[in-house]
């Protein structure tokens, strides 16, 4: 599913963020869904967090990150409403 076609509520998810734009950009766009993203690398998630910190609240509250691997996701199938 495109991100211009995500449903109210629908949960992002980006199992290797990076630096968390795509994310942060779906949220800005979207005001009702919610994202998590995930890295092993330090220094993108570190990136991340730093442009988590930077973006507005009503954009901040709906956006988690976590160190984790992309192969171990912890959604059931289905869950994400895009990836």
């Amino acid at each position: 599913r495109s991100l211009g076609e995500l449903p109210p509520g629908g949960l992002v998810c980006d199992p290797m963020c990076g630096k968390a734009s795509l994310l942060l950009e779906a949220l800005d766009a979207h005001p009702l869904c919610v994202a998590a993203g995930f890295d092993l690398a330090d220094a993108q998630l570190e990136a991340a967090i730093a442009n988590h910190t930077a973006v507005p609240p009503r954009i901040a509250a709906r956006l988690s990150l976590m160190r984790g691997d992309a192969s171990q996701l912890p959604f059931a199938a289905g869950a994400c409403a895009a990836i």
